[in-house]
């Protein structure tokens, strides 16, 4: 999946305890000291239902998140010691998220991260990988803006409950995981503005962006930019622009959300043009801007608009 594009993803997980093996005498609900009770993720009873803010638009079947959890207290110096839960990988089914060998310690408080996609520590040709935790060191994932597509996935992070999840033996409240999205999306919009202007053809679109790489701290969901300027492109079909405007072969590319846009040219019959940025549009994460380009007869003009994940951003103005 290229992008997951909605606003944000909740999941909710309702924990039961496994009932051990009693006599007609035993309490039904007592719970066997010895046993392990599993930590189950589903849409029912046990586990972790899913919603999609935006409708149409939500995992699909196979694709995985990762998850860390830790005992005690929240990891703020130390993320070895407590962490029972390493990278583990939940999968999606139908409408849940399931896994095995992850347990509920009695009497314990239990804090989860969750991040999507799941990266390991060889890199991967998404631009995605993993550094796993040192003592003093929280894990983190890489993501690479590459050059022409940007970020090949959508990287989502779940911020769990500040004051952990305690486990009695019996039962456990809801677990709420919300997703949220750590990157941008830029959109184009390309336009006459008028029926006076001639024929116009667009075949290419091209910018610069000056952050190159991003890590996102697992634990704390901070999203570290760094790198150099990348170089975005899209080669189309030779597409007539219109007045109502034309999308550009849906080119939505991701990027790091403190990204500068620059260097912003239109191919249009043939002739390469730069576009003049009046006002540059500023990205935020989880959002969408949307970049309008308008042909006039004389130049190009841009302007940009912010939206949810959805759409988003602080507007800009530009031409050709």
């Amino acid at each position: 999946m290229k992008a997951l594009v909605f606003n944000m993803l909740t999941i909710a997980a309702t924990f039961a305890a496994m009932t051990a093996c009693t006599s007609e005498s035993d309490p039904v609900d007592e719970v066997q000291t010895k046993g392990k009770t599993p930590i189950e993720f589903s849409s029912s009873i046990l586990g972790v239902q899913t919603k999609a803010i935006v409708s149409d638009d939500q995992f699909q079947d196979g694709q995985k998140i990762g998850i860390y959890g830790y005992k005690t207290a929240e990891p703020s110096s130390d993320y070895l010691t407590t962490n029972f839960i390493n990278n583990k990988e939940f999968t999606y089914s139908g409408s849940t998220f399931t896994a095995t060998d992850a347990y509920w310690e009695r009497d314990a408080t239990h804090f989860f991260y969750a991040y999507y996609p799941v990266a390991s520590t060889t890199a991967d040709p998404t631009g995605y990988q993993l550094t796993e935790a040192t003592n003093s060191v929280a894990p983190s994932v890489k993501v690479v803006c590459q050059k022409d597509s940007g970020i090949d996935q959508d990287l989502l992070w779940a911020q769990p409950a500040s004051n952990g999840f305690q486990f009695s033996g019996v039962s456990v409240n809801n677990v709420s995981l919300p997703f949220s999205h750590k990157l941008s999306q830029v959109k184009f919009l390309i336009k006459l503005e008028n029926t006076n202007i001639p024929t116009s053809a667009l075949t290419k679109i091209s910018l610069n962006v000056d952050k190159s790489e991003g890590s996102l701290n697992i634990i704390t969901g901070e999203l570290t930019e760094t790198g150099s300027s990348v170089a975005l492109s899209k080669t189309i079909s030779s597409t007539d622009i219109t007045v109502a405007g034309i999308n550009c072969d849906n080119y939505n590319p991701l990027v790091l959300p403190s990204s500068i846009i620059s260097d912003l040219k239109v191919t249009i019959n043939n002739q390469e043009l730069p576009v003049t940025l009046t006002t540059a549009p500023a990205l935020v994460a989880g959002k969408i801007t949307t970049i309008t380009i308008t042909v006039k007869p004389t130049n190009v003009i841009m302007e940009s608009s912010i939206t949810q994940w959805g759409d988003g951003g602080t507007p800009g103005v530009g031409e050709v």
